[in-house]
């Protein structure tokens, strides 16, 4: 599997020994992405909310359930990306490497999600498309 520069970034956790890529420093792993990513998963959520007949009240409930860690670490998990996260090194044991806890990997799909954005050019039509692909989010206006 390829990945992108801005996925790669995505899949670093803190503290893994990999500080930058290219030119970009990611002294702090994928968290400056995961910030960005989360705001993208609620405004894709709301912009497909306001053409539909719910109320405010439901649009905000419907972004904050869709934005909730445990969401985003099941879709994570269905989307096999546990194997592709890069971990501390002493997270290793034998080869083996431990599971991944509810915010590492609840940080590493929105920091995918912020990736997409990045790498399409800022497209949000081709963020939606990845959050229906990992299963984040399946609804069109």
């Amino acid at each position: 599997m390829k990945f992108s520069k801005g996925s790669w970034e995505a899949l670093q956790i803190k503290g893994n020994g990999i500080t930058q890529l290219g030119d970009r420093i990611i002294d702090d792993g994928n968290k400056k992405l995961a910030l960005l990513g989360d705001s993208l998963l609620k405004t894709i959520v709301l912009d497909q909310w306001s053409y539909t007949g719910m109320s405010r009240k439901e649009g905000h409930e419907l972004a904050t359930f869709l934005g909730r860690n445990s969401h985003l670490e099941q879709c994570g998990h269905e989307a096999g990306l546990e194997s592709k996260i890069n971990y501390y090194p002493r997270l290793t044991y034998d080869g083996r490497k431990i599971s991944v806890s509810q915010k590492v990997m609840s940080d590493t799909v929105q920091a995918l999600v912020a990736a997409i954005y990045l790498d399409s050019g800022k497209n949000l039509n081709a963020v939606h498309k990845a959050m229906k692909g990992l299963g984040l989010y399946d609804y069109t206006a």
